[in-house]
């Protein structure tokens, strides 16, 4: 059968690559099989000479350097354009965002604990607090891994960039007790429908990792319902409008010195909230993990935080009063 009546490959040449011109695998360099034209004889006329040697198993070595065998005439690299190939972005595991991810990633790890039973430990960081009750208003949310509040707890005078390492508060400890007793404080809310997640980190990375949550999950007491981790305002500021999260949940008592009602009613935040889970839908039995947001969303996210708070879905605009931790 002569050469070019089958791909070479179906012949016996095909136990070493077949170098004779016709059979088009590779340029002919082979003799004896360039004595005679290869279309007139049958290639198993001639034995194959390379047979046992490393052509066999499909290489040729060419000054003791190996080198795949093309197949045709033309490799599949050699007719790919690489002006447009795709360029990826290098990871850079040390750039501010992915540490900041590995902050969040942590957190996500940590164990769960009821609102009301945080042990008392020391130190600054971040913190989640999930509903698990049965309340009808949230009840998308229970059973979650999307957490209803994200907020942060620096070192007392990081803001003023004096903080002493040598002095270890209990910063965040205090943050997440602060919002037990304003749930305890509230009438229609029961501090055993929470748990928390928090984690002691570095006062750099505190800020972006919280930054990372509130864009991955859109907590809803952090982008809807306005006012949550709010303090006491103090004297001759009470004049200012009641938090939205107030009109829903009254029962703190500073919010009764505020008789300017939010611009917000508890109806509208209602209505508010049933659009907020129609637009990010809590998610159930998913890897926490797998809901963080890729580097590239972080420009998106505004420069505020929990601190300077909501982050409105409906209008682009921030819509309370500045939190202070």
């Amino acid at each position: 059968m002569p050469c070019r009546a089958v791909p070479c490959r179906a012949v016996p040449c095909r136990a070493v690559p077949c170098r004779a011109v016709p059979c088009r695998a590779v340029p002919c360099r082979a003799v004896p099989c360039r004595a005679v034209p290869c279309r007139a004889v049958p290639c198993r006329a001639v034995p194959c000479r390379y047979a046992g040697t490393p052509y066999a198993a499909g290489v040729l070595e060419a000054g003791g350097e190996g080198k795949r065998v093309a197949e045709g005439r033309r490799t599949r690299r050699s007719r790919i354009n690489w002006s447009t190939a795709a360029r990826p972005t290098p990871y850079e595991p040390l750039s501010k965002v992915n540490l900041g991810r590995s902050v969040e990633a942590e957190l996500l790890r940590s164990p769960m604990h009821p609102l009301s039973e945080v042990p008392p430990f020391l130190g600054a960081g971040i913190y989640a607090i999930y509903y698990i009750g049965d309340a009808e208003l949230y009840r998308p949310l229970s059973g979650s891994q999307t957490p209803i509040y994200v907020g942060k707890a620096a070192q007392t005078g990081a803001r003023k960039g004096q903080v002493d390492p040598e002095k270890e508060g209990h910063e965040l400890w205090d943050r997440i007790d602060e919002h037990r007793a304003s749930i305890d404080a509230v009438e229609n809310l029961e501090v055993a429908g929470f748990n928390v997640r928090y984690l002691v980190a570095d006062e750099l990375f505190i800020p972006l990792a919280e930054r990372l949550m509130l864009r991955g999950f859109q907590p809803l007491w952090n982008v809807v319902v306005d006012g949550f981790g709010n303090h006491d305002p103090g004297a001759g500021r009470y004049r200012g409008a009641r938090p939205s999260w107030d009109e829903l949940h009254p029962g703190r008592k500073w919010n009764l010195k505020m008789p300017k009602p939010s611009m917000y009613s508890a109806d509208v935040s209602v209505e508010r909230i049933k659009m907020h889970f129609e637009r990010v839908p809590p998610v159930i039995d998913v890897d926490p993990l797998a809901l963080l947001p890729a580097p590239s969303d972080i420009d998106a996210l505004s420069e505020g935080s929990a601190e300077t708070g909501p982050l409105s879905l409906f209008d682009g605009t921030t819509t309370s009063p500045r939190e202070t931790p």
